[in-house]
């Protein structure tokens, strides 16, 4: 990636993996996908993609205050959004986690903090100039060691270009930089991807731009649902417009 500075650089301290706690005590975690925490309007959520939790019920998903945590964010009963389009099941495929915020404690997160998560985000212009950078924990990075009960996780930190709007409503393309020397997409799926604006060598402004859902290793592509649509969820929930998921 570009040099970006220190401070510009804690915007990806929202990210971790996805773990899911299993009855199995030979096979006692889980780990799939990427998910990231934001505070909107004075709450708290976590996000990823519904099909990183699929196979697995909404009790056993655990998402840690940072990265190395045995600690984890108390989750409440998650929201399914739905899309305009009844056939595009991608425009479905994001869950929301909210936080419950009495039981939250803010020190564990250890410096690693949620994304402060602006209405305005929705209003950023997609520019094929800007830097597009993302961090995920892919799948070809772990190593889990059941019998020592020891699951080790690395992220990668990467960037792309613009590529446009995808075929699928809502959902937009970003070409990976230096794809190549990535093993595998698989694991990204609920990264969250953010547009960086560089006004000059010393200042640059970011903006969230989205959440990856598809990945194409062999074209070194990622799609991502905008942010457009996850804010406008996000403000549903806290409106009480939408109700949580029942079953």
């Amino acid at each position: 990636m570009g040099d970006y500075s220190k401070l510009l650089m804690t915007i990806f301290d929202c990210t971790r993996p996805m773990l899911f706690v299993n009855e199995d005590p030979n096979y006692p975690v889980s780990i799939q996908g990427t998910g990231f925490i934001v505070r909107f309007r004075k709450r708290y959520f976590v996000l990823t993609a519904r099909h990183v939790i699929k196979g697995f019920s909404f009790q056993q998903v655990r998402f840690q205050y940072h990265p190395n945590s045995s600690d984890f964010v108390p989750l409440q009963r998650p929201y399914e959004i739905s899309g305009d389009d009844s056939d595009d099941t991608d425009q479905y495929d994001v869950i929301v986690f909210s936080v419950e915020d009495s039981a939250l404690d803010y020190e564990k997160f250890d410096g690693y903090l949620p994304y402060d998560l602006s209405e305005l985000d929705a209003l950023t212009i997609f520019n094929p100039t800007a830097s597009y950078a993302f961090r995920g924990f892919p799948t070809h990075l772990r190593t889990t060691e059941y019998e020592q009960r020891r699951v080790d996780m690395e992220s990668i930190l990467a960037d792309g270009r613009y590529g446009g709007p995808s075929i699928r409503r809502e959902m937009h393309v970003l070409r990976i930089n230096r794809a190549r020397e990535i093993a595998s997409f698989d694991g990204l799926s609920g990264s969250p991807i953010f547009q960086i604006n560089h006004t000059d060598s010393r200042i640059s402004q970011q903006a969230f731009a989205g959440m990856v859902v598809l990945g194409t290793a062999a074209a070194g592509t990622l799609e991502f649902l905008e942010h457009r649509k996850i804010i406008d969820a996000l403000t549903k929930i806290v409106d009480g417009d939408v109700d949580p998921y029942d079953k």
